[in-house]
């Protein structure tokens, strides 16, 4: 499993992705995972420029989160 953070263009950021990540292979909510990386390389990390942390299992997205997702569910409620 591998993880992509990306910026506002969809560049990548290097230094925030990971190719070898344990898989579990277990029911796990990827993007709830992903909100929260995107939250703390933001926060704690100091990368404001991040903006979308994806989720891959070989070439299948798994799961994902972007501040325009958090953005247009917070304008929902």
């Amino acid at each position: 499993m591998r993880m992509e953070v990306r910026e506002l263009t969809g560049k990548l950021l290097p230094e925030f992705c990971f190719d070898d990540l344990d898989d579990p292979k277990r029911p796990v909510d990827h993007s709830a995972i992903a909100r929260h990386e995107l939250r703390m390389i933001r926060d704690h990390g100091g990368q404001l420029t991040a903006h979308s942390v994806h989720f891959f299992r070989g070439s299948d997205e798994i799961g994902s989160w972007s501040l325009a997702r958090e953005r247009a569910e917070a304008s929902a409620y």
